[in-house]
């Protein structure tokens, strides 16, 4: 539901606010099944004020695409110490996290598309 308005998709009665909430009223219990506590903590574990792949603010475009996120190609310790080293900084509120990942990865007006959910 979330990429019908991304890919010009027609769909009766169709609001991304509604989509969006309808998603995330499937997440949280979902987390909260799993055993997860915080949200915040677990999104921040993955991108502590950093990318996870390159480990830079903004990224670096040619040395993420030589990653494939296996254990051979993703320094998952390297990712925890920046998360503990970066923890007392995680944003605070909706646009602060925003902010945070144009931080890590920069769009302009001449990037091609992306994905909505994917950055």
């Amino acid at each position: 539901m979330l990429t019908v308005d991304e890919r010009a998709k027609k769909k009766e009665g169709f609001d991304l606010a509604d989509a969006l909430c309808k998603a995330l009223g499937w997440f949280f219990p979902l987390l909260a099944k799993m055993g997860v506590s915080s949200a915040e903590e677990l999104v921040f574990r993955k991108y502590p004020l950093v990318c996870p792949y390159c480990r830079k603010a903004p990224h670096d475009d040619w040395a993420c695409k030589q990653v494939r996120g296996t254990e051979a190609t993703l320094d998952h310790n390297a990712v925890r110490n920046a998360f503990q080293q970066n923890w007392d900084k995680r944003p605070v509120g909706l646009d602060a996290w925003r902010a945070m990942f144009q931080q890590i990865y920069p769009r302009n007006v001449n990037d091609g598309p992306r994905s909505v959910i994917g950055g």
